[in-house]
């Protein structure tokens, strides 16, 4: 019998919701809550069988918005009660009492295999070998179901949280290189202002050399030309005429 895992606590969307992976977002001060590993909600099942996931070796904390686990992810105590909980409704009524009576036998009958048959045996009026396989598989599907619940709340998330963070780097990086740009009109400015600087101050420099050399060369001619005046003034002082001769 199928769960859609809306039960009490909000399923695996609610606890989405709770670790603030998805609508509404968690109070901000919010503390961490140390959570110990859980057992399954009706019974706890022999830690060998395979469609039972394992509980951790250890406590641990989960913080709300914090992100869980690694590439290969990691067992969570607080995910697994969650998920136990529409597994724990699928279970019913066959794999539920199995479940309560392995739990029951495992100090009288150690063997596993011995303590199956005996729980086998002894199911409920109603229900049989083959309910109880029936229900084992809505276990399964009901555990798929959670799954697809928890990835449509994190590509929700994704969409919601990311997708505005990656608007903001967009802007971000086109208002950068529109400053880079600005930047760059700027400096290219700035060269040819420099440029025109330098040109300015070659001229002046230009300029400068030859009035300087034409102030040299008026220099030097009115020299000459001082020169060949008091030449001509020298000799003609020695032409002078005597007076009264």
């Amino acid at each position: 019998m199928p769960n859609d895992g809306t039960s009490k606590g909000g399923g695996i969307g609610g606890f989405f919701s709770k670790l603030g992976l998805a609508e509404p977002i968690p109070d901000s001060n919010e503390k961490p809550v140390a959570v110990p590993p859980t057992a399954p909600v009706t019974a706890k099942p022999h830690a060998t069988q395979s469609h039972v996931a394992q509980p951790p070796t250890a406590p641990r904390t989960v913080v709300s918005g914090a992100p869980h686990g690694g590439a290969s992810g990691t067992v969570d105590p607080q995910i697994r009660a969650v998920l136990e909980k529409p597994v724990a409704e699928a279970a019913k009524p066959a794999y539920s009492a199995f479940l309560l009576t392995m739990a029951n036998l495992a100090d009288v009958i150690p063997d596993e295999a011995t303590r199956i048959k005996a729980a086998i045996r002894t199911l409920p009026a109603g229900t049989d070998y083959d309910q109880l396989l029936v229900d084992v598989d809505e276990c399964l599907e009901s555990l798929e179901e959670q799954e697809r619940k928890a990835d449509t709340s994190a590509e929700a998330s994704i969409a919601r949280r990311i997708g505005t963070l990656e608007q903001q780097l967009q802007q971000t990086e086109a208002t950068t290189k529109a400053k880079r740009e600005q930047i760059a009109a700027l400096q290219r400015e700035i060269a040819e202002a420099e440029a025109g600087v330098k040109d300015v101050r070659d001229t002046i420099d230009t300029t400068r050399a030859e009035i300087e050399g034409t102030r040299r060369d008026i220099a030097a001619t009115a020299a000459a030309m001082r020169r060949e005046l008091n030449d001509i003034k020298a000799k003609l002082l020695n032409q002078q005429p005597k007076t009264g001769a």
